[in-house]
């Protein structure tokens, strides 16, 4: 058994111990900081909309305004989570959130649009299944904290 590790170099074992100590030293913890941010995002954003998901027990009447209040939490949850977001799905990321805002890339001057699809009706006045629109724009901005 000791004759096998005498032919094998010296090198060898330091660069398997390098690389150990790399691994330990630089990529745990920026894995436990995205694991930690991923629980944190995960918590705010489902303690801010604790009412209506995801059972909406008590749907406001007004659900626009019921957002527009929440909307500075929300935003300031995306952005602080958004370092943490994998390079690969970020643009995942933000299209979800565009998604969730309901952001129109012909009216992106004015926020006259934004949370329209969460009313009954939709801009054209076809009719909208707003909680439904609601709760999928939700579970989209959401599954990018369960997995890092």
């Amino acid at each position: 058994m000791i004759d096998i590790f005498s032919w094998i170099p010296t090198g060898v074992f330091i660069l398997i111990g390098t690389f150990t100590a790399t691994l330990t030293a630089f990529v745990m913890p920026r894995y436990n900081r995205c694991r930690e941010a991923s629980i944190q995002f995960r918590n705010a954003i489902l303690d801010c909309f604790k009412e209506v998901y995801p059972h909406p027990d008590k749907w406001p009447d007004d659900f626009k305004s019921y957002l527009i209040d929440r909307y500075p939490l929300i935003q300031a949850e995306v952005q602080k989570y958004r370092p943490f977001v994998p390079f690969y799905k970020i643009r995942k990321y933000d299209d979800a959130w565009n998604n969730f805002r309901g952001f129109d890339k012909d009216d992106c001057f004015s926020r006259e649009t934004d949370f329209f699809q969460y009313r009954d009706y939709s801009l054209d006045g076809v009719p909208n299944d707003g909680k439904m629109n609601f709760r999928e724009n939700l579970a989209k901005l959401l599954s990018f904290s369960n997995k890092i």
